[in-house]
């Protein structure tokens, strides 16, 4: 059997055409992250219960539903999805699993190093608030006494949650470009989630985005982890076309084994 044609229509029309559209995410990626920076000085306004507190209960509901979709089960969920709903398809879930974890590590990663209080812990009875007067005494350093962070309560920068839930949405979108709009929304929903939980201050979403827009989109290009991958789907699509050849009653391999 020869594979070059197989090949050749995998580069051409399966393959997505991602150069313009992963220098408009790296783009983007840069300008979410100048936005952190200016959303810094006005973190302690929009972490405040007033600023969210008007909301409708359904929609507080519904957007920490979204959750799940910033979650490692979440990721893990939707690759048995992809597997159930459109197997022909199930090559790319190492990639999009790749475009949600990785930005979740760098994320992690970061956390150990800078130690930022979350707002949760500014919180006092009946909800009462304690923000500190300048934001910078938020943060307690970058490896405070010269200790890996690992206490849950002083992790707050960057949002990891926020990171995994735009790469995911950056690698469903890579290979299901139509419903990008769709994953990019769920991203914005659960981002939410993580600022009217009081688990972060909406720079450390901020910055949590660009994260899974970077890392996310790098994945998606065909050098480095990209290319592993490439070469894995390639290999599996080959596999797969041998297999239909073998059990195709008019191909010649199965004339000869019959």
């Amino acid at each position: 059997m020869n594979l070059i044609p197989i090949r050749q229509n995998l580069s051409q029309e399966e393959a997505p055409k991602h150069l313009t559209r992963a220098q408009f995410f790296v783009f983007a990626a840069f300008l979410t992250a100048i936005g952190g920076c200016c959303m810094l000085p006005f973190d302690t306004i929009f972490a405040s219960p007033k600023f969210h507190s008007n909301l409708p209960g359904d929609a507080v509901r519904f957007i920490t539903l979204s959750e799940l979709f910033a979650h490692g089960f979440g990721v893990v969920l939707v690759g048995f999805g992809i597997r159930a709903l459109t197997p022909e398809k199930s090559r790319f879930i190492p990639r999009v699993v790749c475009c949600a974890l990785w930005p979740a590590i760098i994320a992690q990663l970061l956390k150990v190093f800078v130690s930022r209080w979350r707002p949760i812990c500014y919180f006092g009875p009946d909800s009462k608030t304690f923000f500190p007067n300048h934001i910078s005494q938020t943060f307690k350093g970058i490896l405070p006494n010269h200790q890996w962070n690992t206490h849950y309560l002083d992790q707050s920068f960057p949002s990891a949650h926020t990171a995994t839930v735009w790469g995911l949405a950056i690698g469903l979108g890579y290979i299901f470009p139509r419903g990008q709009s769709f994953f990019f929304g769920i991203a914005v929903l659960a981002s939410l989630q993580r600022i009217i939980s009081h688990s972060h201050w909406p720079s450390d979403v901020f910055f949590g985005a660009a994260i899974g827009l970077f890392f996310g989109t790098a994945i998606t290009w065909n050098w480095g982890i990209g290319g592993l991958l490439r070469r894995w789907e390639l290999s599996s699509s080959e596999s797969k076309a041998q297999s239909k050849e073998n059990i195709d009653p008019k191909s010649e391999s199965f004339a000869k084994s019959a």
